[in-house]
């Protein structure tokens, strides 16, 4: 009788089951746990909105492009066809306008701000994390100001 592959967390090396199966991370496609799924989506919006702040986010194009692409390959390769027949590359960025892609940075940050907070649509959890929904609010304002200025210059 053959035994049954046993999946192991990528990051700390539980053992993954239905009860703690977290997420698919990196470029390699790492399979982790629900622990530390939390804590690589911490250290991504972290991350991210740390680069929201910068200057790099209000000027420099190549840092915008990169930063798409590094949270492509942190979250799992996200922009990626699922058979590899589309794989990303800084150069599908290149028509991309500055609001372009500071949009695209901010709606990443939403969503992994949003899976973080709301993990199950059918709860309320709002009160949970509030400084995390506080920072929500904060990047779709800021998103909203990005899609108007999208709006102006088309």
């Amino acid at each position: 009788m053959l035994k049954e592959k046993k999946e192991q967390c990528g990051k700390c090396g539980v053992e993954i089951n239905g009860n703690n199966l977290g997420d698919i991370i990196e470029a390699e496609e790492v399979l982790v746990c629900d622990s530390c799924s939390k804590k690589h989506r911490l250290y991504m919006i972290a991350e991210l909105n740390g680069f929201r702040l910068s200057k790099e986010f209000n000027n420099n194009r190549i840092a915008l492009r990169k930063k798409i692409l590094w949270t492509s390959d942190k979250m799992g390769r996200w922009f990626d066809a699922g058979d590899k027949s589309y794989i990303e590359s800084v150069s599908d960025y290149y028509d991309f306008n500055l609001f372009e892609l500071q949009s695209d940075i901010l709606e990443s940050l939403v969503c992994i701000l949003e899976t973080f907070i709301y993990p199950d649509l059918e709860e309320d959890y709002s009160n949970k994390y509030p400084e995390l929904e506080r920072l929500r609010l904060e990047v779709r304002e800021h998103q909203d100001k990005v899609l108007s200025y999208l709006e102006r210059f088309k």
